[in-house]
């Protein structure tokens, strides 16, 4: 029997197993054909074909079909059958197709599917117009009786045997009713799967099968002739390209052409003769490639896309391409820069490469909304799919079983530090079992395609939450289906500069051109680098990234562009080692062939093409071959590829006469760029935002950490970035209703707050004092709470805040805190009638004053922490205790033992060689971020304390690596309350 009607793990929690391990164990059958037949959607399709052609299985394309009242599966015979299969399950999705529906969208389709229910209304009625080798009643083992195999022959409808199969091994019937209840958010005891599915949907052997179905032979026989007439003509995948304009493909080329040449200009202001020969070369040799393969019309609609925006970020490898530079897609020179154009595409490549976007990520929704007005149907997003893995698995299954949410989430939490009872081992172990089930889609965060036709003609189309249109697909998948992609993505240090720019041409009449604005020769700037003071600088913000800097003590911009790609989770020995030579360290390439390709990088493979120009170079890979490698390391199922491309590299690079200890080097280089890294375009491209960004912080500093704080971006917290702005000698006001508007502004030497930053505080409210301050600022308390109105909340909250120091008594005497406070419940009083005028005196200096203590307490409820007192306001004693080190004085306690206070920053934790976690941690005090490391049994020692965050008293040993330094931390104990009033 050919299994016709299989779930995958891409059944949204009706499926366990993944296509490849159904395909290996439908292998280990002898069985030539099988179909994948995913409720309501074809979402691991190309999973499916690539474990089919693997294991030489003929694969079928299908869906079982589910709506409110039908149900059947969908087999697909040909492309105009994937086609209406695509439309239908789109339309399923996305509107509330009823039975009485479906003969509509079969219409005209019925010899290009073949379809098989035991719906008996569906099969005489709804599919009538179907012969009887395109339709079939469905009978499975234990869902069916001999009448319905009577009825069937009465009406002239053959049958088709099928197991409905869910898993493939008899004992995962037990974990199939787990996804179901799951799925029903029913207890394991409750679930009724019975009326579908029972504990015979597995994949049977053929000889199971035959028994099965031993009275009923024609009903298997009928597989053998479905899997006949079904295509597999399904792995010669072209590329799907989008329309400029809805130009052909020789006028877009036209259209390219010109935009190049004419762009020329814009780009190079008067070149010399030799480099405007390098130019015409270059972009002959890339016009070349990008014809040859139907590009230009990706490249003219990117460019209309861009032009939706001032300031954005062309990046990825397309920033290799000059073509994308001359059009202003991407701002870094290919040709000063020596860009590999190769990483982004070649003659041998046959999987579409995309261009990746960046916009501030408050425009980004208004640039996909240009698109999916424009291109209508055409467009549509990526999505990704949502898996059950590690915790949420483990808390799914926990609920099934009748564990209450306050069990699970201290169990969970508390992984792995706890010993477990029976019944969580238990419940961790069903968990394991379900691992990697699809759940859901959700959005990807930028992937954007455009078709010719509309996208549901190509792949199934739903609607997301948040109401745009997404495809079936994840990036990878898509890909490999031919359809190209465009990253559309939201960056919040784009708006940083965008803001920091607009405020700096207002504060001082400088307008500074975004596209044509590149200080990477600016001392200033440099400096800043070399220091690695870049807090609040995009991209090299980390306190590893920091830390490299100090190491590396450089601000080039070669420099800052390989710190963007070496510092990786794998490639951290080899970031030392880069540091090393740097240093002027000797050192001999690996091999004589890898001078040219690694003399930039002092040895080391540091960027993405350098995987495939080693591997072409070394082991005479294709450029198609090497860029292949390239992508299985970064693959969530690299294992098996990657293990044939191992052979390759070894026995290529013997036949070179490369020794195996050079080539075991090559390899586990090779290997660091497993997970994430980048190619040198990309990284180039962000290098080139950072130096922006670090040229507005050297130079703006008010108005940049202004810019940073007010669009909630970056590594680090609200507080952490405004004690850093004390430490700049940024004078840090608090929010006034006369001054404050709704984001943080900076001028010269301050940063006002902003009233965001006031937890509780209507938005209404906000709104409405930003709108009034146009009209002049306000009087007094009397003329704001006219004017404004505010309810009684909003007016305590604006008092306890700070925001009404500046009005004035009607005398237009100054008023403290407490006096406003009067005022507001005096205003209230009156306004609800209780009081008239004249009958009470307004108080002002009669008033008692807040205490110090109070304003702060108020101050971190309500602005979520210290803002306009520093953080270590309430420790000024403690940091002046003779004991404790400051954080700026390090350099002087190399190898020593230390107390330090510090204020918990942020915190990374990594795991070593053999397992186990530690954590880099950065703290402040009041003069700088310092660094430091819990090494294993530390960090098992007081992680939960950290976890707590807060303030700490230090004890550990200074250590320096370059011009580096960190403490290695030994102990720590949190700052409690009653410490703090102690020192306050």
């Amino acid at each position: 029997m050919i299994p016709l009607h299989v779930h995958s793990h891409f059944s949204p929690l009706g499926g366990l197993c993944s296509p490849e391990k159904i395909l290996e164990k439908a292998a280990s059958f002898n069985i030539p054909s099988l179909a994948i037949t995913d409720t309501n959607g074809l979402y691991g399709m190309m999973d499916f074909l690539d474990a089919a052609a693997d294991y030489n299985i003929k694969p079928i394309i299908g869906s079982e079909v589910k709506g409110s009242n039908f149900r059947f599966v969908a087999l697909v015979v040909n492309q105009n059958g994937y086609r209406a299969l695509c439309r239908l399950l789109s339309a399923l999705h996305q509107s509330h197709v009823q039975k009485r529906d479906l003969r509509d969208y079969l219409r005209g389709f019925e010899n290009d599917l073949i379809l098989f229910s035991d719906d008996k209304e569906l099969l005489r009625d709804t599919f009538s117009s179907f012969s009887e080798t395109h339709k079939y009643l469905e009978i499975s083992k234990g869902l069916f009786t001999h009448r319905d195999v009577l009825w069937a022959k009465a009406e002239g409808i053959k049958t088709l045997a099928t197991t409905r199969a869910r898993y493939i091994d008899p004992e995962d019937h037990f974990y199939y009713k787990l996804i179901r209840a799951i799925e029903g958010n029913t207890t394991h005891d409750l679930v009724d799967i019975a009326h579908e599915h029972n504990e015979f949907c597995y994949l049977s052997s053929p000889e199971d099968a035959s028994c099965a179905f031993s009275l009923y032979p024609e009903a298997i026989e009928n597989t053998y002739k479905v899997a006949e007439i079904c295509s597999s003509d399904w792995f010669r995948r072209e590329i799907i390209f989008p329309k400029f304009n809805q130009h052909s493909g020789s006028e877009s080329e036209k259209i390219l052409l010109k935009k190049c040449h004419e762009g020329i200009s814009w780009r190079y202001e008067n070149p010399s003769q030799e480099l405007k020969e390098k130019i015409l070369k270059r972009l002959d040799f890339e016009l070349n490639i990008v014809i040859s393969k139907g590009f230009a019309a990706y490249f003219l609609v990117v460019e209309d896309i861009i032009k939706q925006c001032d300031i954005y970020c062309g990046r990825g490898s397309a920033a290799a391409s000059i073509i994308s530079y001359i059009l202003g897609i991407t701002h870094v020179d290919p040709i000063k820069e020596g860009l590999f154009f190769e990483r982004f595409l070649n003659m041998e490549r046959v999987d579409p490469p995309d261009i990746d976007i960046d916009f501030p990520w408050d425009q980004r929704d208004d640039v996909l909304n240009y698109v999916f007005k424009k291109y209508g149907s055409r467009a549509a997003m990526v999505a990704n799919h949502n898996y059950l893995r590690g915790k949420s698995a483990a808390r799914e299954v926990a609920k099934v079983f009748g564990i209450k949410e306050e069990e699970i989430s201290y169990v969970l939490d508390r992984m792995p530090r706890i010993t477990l009872d029976k019944k969580w081992e238990m419940i961790i172990h069903h968990a394991s079992k379900i691992e990697g089930i699809v759940r859901h889609l959700s959005v990807h965060c930028g992937g954007v395609v455009i078709t010719p036709r509309p996208v549901s003609d190509y792949v199934p189309v739903e609607i997301a939450k948040k109401g745009v249109p997404v495809i079936q697909w994840e990036k990878e998948q898509t890909e490999a289906a031919g359809l190209v992609k465009i990253d559309l993505l939201g960056n919040r240090s784009l708006a940083v500069i965008r803001d920091t720019l607009k405020n700096v041409e207002t504060n001082y009449g400088k307008k500074i051109d975004y596209s044509k604005f590149n200080p990477i020769h600016d001392p200033k700037t440099k400096e800043l680098f070399t220091t690695g003071d870049t807090m609040g600088v995009f991209y090299v913000e980390s306190p590893a990234t920091r830390l490299f800097f100090k190491k590396m003590k450089s601000g080039e911009f070669s420099h800052v562009v390989i710190a963007g790609s070496i510092i990786r989770p794998a490639a951290n020995k080899y970031a030392n080692e880069f540091i090393r030579r740097l240093y002027g360290g000797h050192f001999n390439h690996l091999h004589p062939f890898l001078k040219d390709i690694l003399d930039e990088t002092y040895g080391i493979m540091i960027y993405q093409e350098d995987v495939t120009r080693v591997a072409m170079k070394i082991a005479g890979f294709s450029a198609s071959e090497g860029n292949n490698l390239r992508k299985v390391l970064g693959n969530k199922h690299k294992e098996k590829r990657l293990r044939h491309y191992k052979s390759l590299f070894f026995t290529g690079g013997k036949e070179n006469g490369v020794n195996t200890s050079v080539l075991d080097s090559l390899w586990q280089m090779i290997l660091s760029f497993a997970g994430y890294s980048f190619c040198k375009p990309h990284s180039a491209s962000y290098a080139l935002v950072s130096f922006k960004a670090c040229y507005l912080r050297a130079h703006y500093p008010a108005e940049f950490m202004a810019a940073v704080i007010s669009n909630r971006g970056g590594f680090y917290s609200t507080v952490a970035y405004l004690d850093e702005c004390r430490r700049m000698n940024l004078k840090v006001l608090p929010p006034d209703v006369n001054y404050s508007k709704n984001e943080f502004t900076g001028f010269r030497d301050m940063i006002r707050t902003g009233l965001m930053q006031i937890k509780h505080l209507r938005s209404s409210c906000t709104q409405t004092i930003c709108k009034a301050q146009a009209a002049g600022p306000f009087k007094n308390i009397h003329d704001f709470l006219n004017r404004i109105n505010p309810s009684f909340e909003d007016s305590k909250i604006l008092a306890k805040t700070r925001c009404l120091h500046s009005l004035k008594g009607k005398d237009g005497t100054k008023q403290t805190h407490s006096s406003l406070m009067w005022e507001i419940y005096y205003h209230k009083a009156k306004k609800e009638g209780l009081i008239q005028d004249g009958q009470l005196p307004t108080k002002t200096a009669a008033v008692k004053e807040y205490s110090s203590s109070q304003l702060v307490e108020w101050e971190n409820d309500l602005l979520g922490g210290c803002v306009t007192f520093p953080s270590w306001i309430m420790y000024r004693k403690m940091l002046d205790h003779p004991m404790i080190t400051k954080g700026s004085d390090l350099a002087h306690h190399i190898g020593k033992k230390v107390t330090l206070f510090g204020k918990k920053v942020t915190q990374k934790r990594v795991s070593t060689k053999n397992g186990e976690s530690m954590c880099f941690v950065s703290f402040s005090d009041d003069i700088s971020i310092f660094e430091t490391v819990l090494f294993p049994e530390a960090f098992s020692n007081f992680r939960d304390l950290l976890m707590l965050g807060g303030t700490f008293i230090l004890e550990g040993e200074v250590q320096q690596e370059y011009d580096a330094i960190q403490v290695n931390i030994g102990y720590l104990r949190r700052l409690d309350a009653q410490v703090l009033n102690k020192y306050f």
